[in-house]
């Protein structure tokens, strides 16, 4: 089961501690990736998306959190910043028995 004490600093690409300062956006639960409030978001099923494509796609189809179970390696997640916009683009890479996941993340600021 992954740990529940670290999560995803959107702003900066790293995993922090769930108890820092940070902008984490994405932590895991025991049974999903949750999302803070103040994000919306989409599970792909396309191997690769754009940022306009993840935003028109959360303003259509939002989801709500992601069960592990739906995560299989290549699945695309998109989560977008209600204030900012920015967009972050996440890639479910290996996925191991004990529940250790790797992710790719690309940020995208919106500068509009």
């Amino acid at each position: 089961m992954p740990s529940t004490d670290y999560g995803f600093d959107l702003l900066n690409g790293k995993v922090v501690p769930a108890s820092s300062n940070n902008d984490v956006f994405l932590r895991p639960g025991y049974d999903d990736l949750r999302v803070t409030d103040g994000y919306d978001r989409y599970l792909g099923k396309a191997d690769s998306m754009t940022p306009q494509e993840c935003s028109d796609a959360i303003d259509k189809n939002p989801s709500a959190d992601f069960p592990y179970s739906d995560l299989p390696p290549g699945r695309v997640i998109c989560v977008r910043n209600r204030q900012t916009w920015s967009v972050a683009i996440m890639k479910i890479g290996n996925v191991t028995n004990d529940g250790a996941v790797s992710l790719s993340l690309s940020y995208y600021r919106y500068n509009g």
